[in-house]
């Protein structure tokens, strides 16, 4: 009568199956994943073109002023 339990040789041959398994999702992984170098310089180039408030402040200002001008001309006219 033939054993249904596993012997070493399988236990060994499935924890080798698994292992490669598992090494080829990690290959994957890395191969998608950016490095700290990477995401260093694309935040850099990132932040070199954001503005700052003080510049979005001014252009607020700038803008409303001209509008008020706008709307005191039209007023004149009226």
């Amino acid at each position: 009568m033939p054993s249904s339990e596993p012997t070493l040789q399988d236990l060994l041959d499935a924890m080798n199956a698994f292992a490669s398994h598992v090494d080829e999702q990690f290959k994957t992984i890395r191969s998608e994943m950016v490095t700290k170098q990477e995401l260093a310089r694309e935040f850099a180039k990132f932040e070199t073109r954001m503005v700052s408030k003080d510049y979005l402040d001014a252009k607020l200002t700038d803008q409303y002023t001209d509008l008020v001008r706008l709307f005191r001309r039209e007023l004149a006219r009226a």
